[in-house]
């Protein structure tokens, strides 16, 4: 470039130096294609991580996840590159979900941008120019979901005497997930409650009866929620 033989001797040196800023501001901002990515991977089929690139880092949006929220409860977050937790929150009794994630970059994050025409001959002209904005979409597989009952049990008196009957509520409840329903009607799960005895003394509390055990009756349930069901006598 001319600009120093054009320019009066005295202007030229700040003219100089404002070139040589605008191109450092142009080199440090400039983005010739911008792009940004966002990928799910998951863990388990609630647990897992959101990446999400962006070229230039510069770049400003938002990025929103379906059936699925950060770690602080939300389910946006500002558009910035990294790797972020999320957790899956598909709706209460569905056998299965995807979890999908997007990135929006408005046209206006993309900085001003101008068109140069170039005509030989003549004087080159800038025209504005309309920058389109950016997105980009991604989702799971379908993850298909389990759930986990809990049953506990409590007797209505610990001590029963001869000829008296016994009951005891059975309690259900979930570890893990929501109860699955299909076609609208809840899975049904068979729970059978076995009631050994008489023991001659109280047997020391452990996870299977002892060898050998008189066994002095069962019950039979179909569990189709969480709740209190009744264990029969």
């Amino acid at each position: 470039m001319a600009i120093d033989t054009r320019a009066p001797a005295a202007n030229r040196p700040q003219i100089l130096a404002n070139l040589a800023q605008m191109r450092a501001q142009a080199d440090a901002s400039h983005a010739v294609n911008p792009q940004v990515s966002v990928s799910i991977d998951m863990a388990d089929q609630y647990q897992g991580t959101l990446t999400v690139s962006a070229s230039p880092a510069s770049l400003s949006g938002t990025v929103t996840l379906t059936n699925a929220v950060f770690a602080n409860g939300q389910s946006t977050r500002a558009l910035g590159a990294g790797s972020f937790p999320i957790t899956g929150t598909p709706a209460d009794g569905v056998p299965s979900y995807r979890i999908e994630a997007s990135a929006t970059v408005p046209a206006a994050g993309l900085g001003a941008r101008v068109n140069l025409y170039d005509t030989p001959g003549q004087q080159r002209l800038l025209g504005g120019a309309s920058p389109m904005g950016l997105d980009a979409h991604t989702r799971t597989p379908v993850i298909e979901l389990d759930f986990q009952p809990t049953i506990t049990t409590q007797v209505s008196s610990r001590y029963v005497a001869e000829g008296d009957t016994f009951a005891d509520q059975v309690t259900v409840g979930l570890s893990k997930g929501t109860w699955i329903h299909l076609d609208g009607t809840p899975v049904p799960v068979n729970a059978v409650g076995t009631l050994y005895g008489p023991f001659d003394e109280q047997p020391a509390e452990a996870d299977a009866a002892p060898a050998g055990a008189p066994v002095a009756g069962q019950v039979e349930l179909t569990l189709t929620g969480a709740g209190v069901y009744d264990g029969g006598t």
